[in-house]
């Protein structure tokens, strides 16, 4: 996903990853920085839940100036999604 400040705008793009939800849900839909609970556990349906919780990723790195969850392993995600969220909820964690 590529930011880019054009006078006084941020558009966002690449939205090669959507899809709707009666369509197949592949468990590599975006960066893995901005991925949903539910989609690194591929426990469950996601749907436009999941893509509200990449945007709040989004919207706190352009805050903050910083990669909100820097990690490249999916156990470490889940542990610093613990950390700011709370325990991951028993029926995702089955």
């Amino acid at each position: 996903m590529w930011l880019r400040p054009l006078d006084d705008q941020v558009k966002i793009i690449d939205f090669g990853g959507a899809t709707y939800a009666n369509e197949s849900h592949n468990s590599i839909i975006n960066t893995r920085q901005y991925r949903a609970p539910e989609v690194i556990l591929e426990c469950c349906d996601w749907n436009e839940r999941s893509d509200i919780w990449s945007i709040v990723c989004i919207l706190i790195e352009m805050y903050t100036g910083e990669l909100f969850y820097e990690t490249r392993e999916d156990v470490e995600h889940l542990a610093m999604i613990e950390r700011q969220c709370g325990p991951i909820p028993e029926y995702m964690a089955r």
